[in-house]
């Protein structure tokens, strides 16, 4: 539901597993070597809910990279993710909160910042492709920039950490067992050069 006011999209799923919905574009994030691609996208979570998954990023059904939120019965399990197909099959590389190289934003970190799901928050992601390159994700709070996880990619990995750089911005929100709906404010997101 587009929500002029508030210059949103209100995504929701049904409270039956399975519902899903997904917002993407039709442009894909160019990519020019020897320049970092950022991506940056507002949105509002809310409260975590048992069995349902949240996903922002730039990504497709095979390459590509995002912050995911699950659901949990205690709360909710925060990840950023790379996705591949190099190998012929999407393999995703997940990293939960807790093993992050960076700050959690759970209050324990340099900032001591602790982020709420219910509130806007601002997401970078800088990307070097060259199949080798790092992807760095970050979240702005206070003006300031803070690094939550870096891939480092360059000597650690034996293949392209993406097929492509070329992929969409893309939200998605499903239902994977939860008997209650959900919802995902989406408002603007960008990728530059």
């Amino acid at each position: 539901i587009h929500l002029p006011n508030e210059s949103a999209i209100l995504m929701s799923v049904a409270n039956t597993a399975g519902s899903e919905c997904i917002r993407q574009t039709k442009q894909v994030m160019q990519y020019v070597p020897g320049r970092t691609a950022e991506f940056t996208t507002a949105f509002i979570l809310t409260m975590p809910i048992p069995g349902i998954r949240k996903r922002i990023g730039c990504f497709d059904k095979n390459n590509g990279f995002y912050f995911e939120e699950l659901g949990t019965a205690t709360g909710a399990d925060y990840s950023v993710v790379l996705r591949s197909s190099v190998t012929g099959t999407p393999v995703e590389t997940r990293v939960l909160r807790e093993n992050w190289n960076g700050d959690k934003l759970d209050g324990t970190g340099p900032s001591e910042i602790i982020a709420t799901p219910d509130t806007i928050h601002l997401l970078m992601v800088t990307a070097d492709w060259y199949g080798a390159g790092s992807v760095q994700f970050q979240f702005v709070i206070d003006g300031r920039k803070h690094v939550i996880h870096t891939f480092y990619n360059a000597n650690r990995i034996s293949n392209a950490w993406s097929a492509i750089p070329f992929v969409p911005i893309r939200k998605e929100l499903t239902n994977i067992s939860s008997n209650t709906a959900a919802t995902l404010l989406s408002l603007s997101s960008a990728f530059s050069l």
